[in-house]
């Protein structure tokens, strides 16, 4: 009796050290990849289907042969303005309507590659904002509260993108340039980002202080008429157009 007893003990005794020994694992403070990257949700969602094939033709620079589809699908701050397949769509028509760029509303209608290559890149690089490793992408409630101020990081294409916010129910009620944000599906928070969907293709303004003044030359238009007139005369519209 007194020896079963003993034995008894001993074993609960080594139970008791076994469970003190055991290694309690923080679950809290492991790092699980559950959610998606930028590039993983594009592909999962038909309506960004074009933005993404544009993606994955266009690479990150001259000297890298890494395509921006490839930095999306990486760690790292970016925040997304991601034009859907119909916006896409409409700036090639607007594109048609302008002239001389293509015949239809059509990659394979543009007049030459290289114009080609020059407007698919920019849709692209102007859409994407990369914090790099010291700043968090941003949240619509990180923009600049200021109407029509600047945002405050360049995109990849090295442009300011302009905040507006609506001031009429007619109006989208924010803007990142000239696109509409999406009032349902902004903020999406990835593993390496923050996307917003856009209902036109974000396109800062192009227009240089040459072809202003040449248009008040060509206009004859008042205010700034013969400062633009002297420019022109001292051959500085090509200067002013770079």
């Amino acid at each position: 009796m007194r020896t079963s007893f003993f034995y008894t003990s001993i074993i609960a005794l080594f139970v008791l050290c076994l469970m003190g020994c055991t290694e309690k694992v923080d679950e809290s403070a492991r790092y699980v990849f559950k959610d998606r990257t930028v590039a993983d949700y594009l592909s999962s969602h038909e309506e960004y289907s074009e933005y993404l094939r544009l993606l994955g033709e266009t690479p990150v620079s001259t000297m890298s042969p890494t395509t921006l589809r490839q930095l999306l699908s990486a760690r790292g701050h970016y925040t997304v303005f991601a034009p859907t397949n119909d916006a896409i769509q409409a700036y090639l028509e607007v594109l048609v309507q302008k002239g001389g760029l293509l015949t239809e509303p059509a990659w394979d209608s543009f007049r030459s590659e290289r114009v080609r290559d020059s407007i698919r890149r920019g849709i692209v690089m102007n859409s994407i904002v990369d914090s790099g490793d010291g700043i968090e992408p941003f949240y619509t409630m990180d923009f600049p509260t200021t109407q029509n101020a600047e945002f405050p990081i360049n995109n990849m294409d090295d442009n300011r993108l302009i905040v507006h916010y609506g001031t009429s129910p007619d109006e989208p009620d924010l803007s990142i340039g000239n696109a509409p944000i999406d009032e349902k599906n902004r903020d999406i928070l990835l593993t390496n980002g923050v996307l917003h969907m856009v209902s036109r293709v974000a396109s800062p303004g192009t227009d240089t202080m040459g072809k202003w003044m040449g248009q008040n030359v060509n206009e004859k238009r008042e205010g700034f008429y013969v400062a633009s007139l002297l420019a022109k005369a001292v051959g500085m519209l090509d200067t002013l157009s770079l």
